[in-house]
C-alpha cells in the first residue's frame, strides 16, 4: 500500500466513524436520554466511542478487501 491508499483508507474510516458518533447523537436526543443541563464532555461515553472505533475499523477492513478483490 502506498501513502496515498492509506490517506483514503484513513479518510473512509474517520467518515464512518464520525456518522457512528452522529447516529448515537441523534438516537441519544430522540429518546430524551439526554438531561436538560447538557454536560457536552460527557455526552458520549467511553464505550461508545470504543464501539465507533471497532465498526470504523471493521468497516474500513472490509471496504479494502472489497477494493482489492474487484482490482
Amino acid at each position: 500500500m502506498n501513502l496515498q491508499s492509506i490517506l483514503k483508507s484513513l479518510r473512509y474510516a474517520i467518515g464512518v466513524f464520525t456518522v457512528f458518533i452522529i447516529f448515537t447523537l441523534i438516537l441519544r436526543f430522540v429518546t430524551k436520554g439526554v438531561p436538560e443541563k447538557i454536560n457536552w464532555s460527557q455526552l458520549i461515553s467511553e464505550k461508545e466511542l470504543l464501539i465507533g472505533l471497532i465498526i470504523a475499523v471493521m468497516v474500513t477492513f472490509m471496504h479494502i478487501q472489497k477494493m482489492k478483490r474487484n482490482s
